[in-house]
Order: structure tokens, then C-alpha cells, then sequence
């Protein structure tokens, strides 16, 4: 009679430790397990950074003409996307006799020819673009150089990038993250006029009726 009550007493004192065991050796497996690091969140929904397209260096003789900003991938976003977003009408001129001008506004009726002349033809400091054989920019105003770009012509279509188009980004030493604006060359000849977007439509009359 007590051999068969120690007999129960171990049994029952050993189901109890078990689960004890049984969890502890579960922790220390989880413990043990390797935990992959979560990938870092974007700053916002703005911060996509597309894969940049095979392109060539800029060229003075491919860069001169008109230039109508299309997009800007900046990541984190900041300034430049703030910019944009308030003034999203920008154009870069660039003159073959090496002046350049900076078109920016708040969207609204106006041709290339008003756009040039507003920042050319008006000037009143000297603004001058030089390039490098890497396609490196330098912008000077009155012959102090005032920015410097990195500046690329897409070769080979990638969406959302299309041949021709051009890319310019701050140079590497000076990025702080990523930012690339897309430009395209724009032809002041195959404009079609604000004044023939924006005209009102003529009323609508009885041709019968004189």
C-alpha cells in the first residue's frame, strides 16, 4: 500500500515538472532563433526612389534649348519636394553663347518665348553654365560659381525614365540622401499657345436665324 502511494507521488510530482520543462526549453529555443532586422521604414509615402536608367554625360551642344521640370524623386523628402509641390512650373534655359536661366511658378498660362525672355532676355547678373567631361555643371552668377550639378541624358528607356530625357542630381559628396529631377526638352516651334488651350468656347448660334 505505500509502495503503490510513492509510486503515485512521483508520478504526479514528475507530470507537473514537465510542462515546467517543456516550456522552458520552448523560450530557449526562441531565444536561440535567428531574428531577421526589420527593414527600415520610408520617411513618408513621397520617399520612392526609382532605379536610375543607362545614361551619357551631358553635352553643352545636347543641353542647349528648354528644359520643363517633370519630376522630382527626393528620399527623404524635403525641400525640393516642398518646392515643387508649390511651384510646379520650372524651366531651365540654356543659350548656346553658355548663359543659362531658372524659370519657377506657380502654375499658369505663359509660352516658352515669355519664359526666356523673362530669364534671359531680362537678366540683370550674368548667368553662365560651364560642363566638365564627367557632365558635371557649374552654375556661376557674375563669374562666381554659385551650384554645382550632376547632369545625365537617359540612352535607354526605363519607365518612368524615357530617352532624352535629362537628370540632374547634386554631386555625390554633397547629397544628403537621394534627389534626381527629371527634365524634357521642350520645342518652343510645336507649342501650342495658352491663349488657344485656355480660349473660352464661342456661344453657340442659330445660323438660320438672320
Amino acid at each position: 500500500m505505500k509502495t503503490y502511494n510513492i509510486i503515485n507521488i512521483l508520478l504526479a510530482v514528475t507530470l507537473a515538472v514537465f510542462p515546467l520543462l517543456s516550456a522552458k526549453a520552448q523560450v530557449q529555443a526562441q531565444d536561440q532563433a535567428p531574428v531577421a532586422p526589420a527593414a527600415p521604414a520610408p520617411t513618408s509615402s513621397l520617399d520612392v526612389f526609382p532605379r536610375l536608367p543607362q545614361s551619357t554625360f551631358c553635352t553643352k551642344e545636347k543641353l542647349v534649348g528648354t528644359w520643363k521640370l517633370l519630376m522630382i524623386y527626393e528620399v527623404p523628402s524635403g525641400s525640393e519636394i516642398a518646392k515643387y509641390t508649390s511651384n510646379p512650373l520650372q524651366y531651365y534655359i540654356f543659350e548656346q553663347d553658355g548663359r543659362y536661366g531658372e524659370y519657377v511658378s506657380i502654375l499658369r498660362a505663359i509660352t516658352m518665348k515669355e519664359v526666356r525672355e523673362s530669364v534671359i532676355t531680362k537678366q540683370q547678373k550674368l548667368q553662365q553654365f560651364t560642363l566638365n567631361k564627367t557632365g558635371l555643371m557649374y552654375l556661376y552668377r557674375d563669374g562666381i560659381v554659385t551650384d554645382s550639378l550632376a547632369c545625365f541624358l537617359v540612352a535607354s528607356a526605363n519607365p518612368p525614365f524615357m530617352t532624352g530625357q535629362m537628370l540632374l542630381m547634386p554631386p555625390e559628396k554633397a547629397s544628403r540622401g537621394r534627389l534626381v529631377k527629371v527634365y524634357q526638352k521642350m520645342y518652343p516651334e510645336l507649342e501650342t499657345p495658352p491663349a488657344v488651350l485656355f480660349k473660352a468656347p464661342e456661344p453657340v448660334g442659330d445660323s438660320d436665324s438672320e
